[in-house]
């Protein structure tokens, strides 16, 4: 069952990452979850984490929708430089008082020489330091696949 489209689109016509979530109860508390997380997070948008273009509800469909600036992803092989700001943006996240919890390529896009995070549904505020230490141990992995 699809809960939430990731798809591309334009907001100001600036290039967006769209993640369009369906209605059911239980996308909306992952909606509600992701955004919360991002409007608490605001001081952090384009110094490690990803910066919000819009959230809104779509007026035909009441589809809630999460507009993200439009980054790249990971390149192969990864230059040191990007693996580095990758490590930057996680310390100044665990530094702000939150963890990821779902450190993967797929999270990590690059926006000129920055390495940023999204997705942060599984995000914690004032996490435990076994979450810290498994956000650097997948940062870690994910940085070796490179």
């Amino acid at each position: 069952m699809l809960v939430m489209l990731p798809m591309q689109g334009c907001i100001v016509d600036e290039p967006a990452a769209l993640k369009l979530y369906c209605t059911k109860p239980e996308t909306m508390r992952l909606f509600l979850t992701e955004t919360a997380a991002y409007i608490r997070m605001a001081h952090l948008q384009g110094s490690c984490i990803v910066p919000v273009a819009a959230i809104g509800r779509l007026p035909h469909s009441g589809r809630c929708v999460l507009g993200l600036k439009l980054g790249q992803p990971l390149p192969r092989p990864l230059p040191a430089a990007l693996a580095n700001s990758a490590k930057a943006a996680l310390a100044e996240l665990h530094q702000a008082g939150y963890s990821h919890d779902d450190i993967n390529s797929g999270n990590l896009l690059v926006f000129g020489d920055k390495v940023l995070m999204c997705d942060l549904q599984t995000c914690q505020a004032n996490p435990k330091q076994h979450s810290l230490d498994e956000d650097i141990r997948q940062l870690q992995k994910v940085l070796e696949g490179f």
